[in-house]
């Protein structure tokens, strides 16, 4: 891959809990545009989470990618994809296939909004 920026947009998502087993992560959000699969993001306990903070699997026209954080990070992200809408990934990488940032993000938003009832107190 060249170097820059992939952003995609997140029209629905999956939870996995990993509740025992062979599974390394605690918990998994798999993300999607439309009926498509483009990445996860993968949750893991403190020190547990892989070196590599990302990772790509291209089959042919297909590209999936798996963000790796510590488990801290889950309830913050979580919240974000239950209460903001749009969303989006973002993933930057240098020109050694080197990931330099990810981000889940909303772009620009109104002031002031708050979208539906169901958002936590701040």
């Amino acid at each position: 891959m060249p170097s820059g920026n992939k952003v995609m947009q997140v029209d629905k998502y999956y939870l996995s809990h990993n509740l025992y087993g062979d599974i390394p992560y605690m918990n998994r959000i798999y993300c999607f545009s439309g009926e498509i699969p483009f990445g996860a993001i993968n949750f893991y306990k403190k020190g547990l989470a892989p070196k590599s903070k990302v990772s790509f699997l291209i089959t042919g026209d297909f590209q999936e990618f798996e963000l790796n954080c510590e488990n801290d990070r889950y309830q913050e992200i979580i919240e974000t994809f239950r209460y903001e809408k749009p969303l989006y990934m973002v993933v930057i990488w240098d020109r050694n296939n080197m990931l330099t940032g990810a981000t889940v993000t909303t772009f620009a938003e109104p002031v002031g909004e708050q979208e539906g009832s169901g958002a936590p107190p701040a």
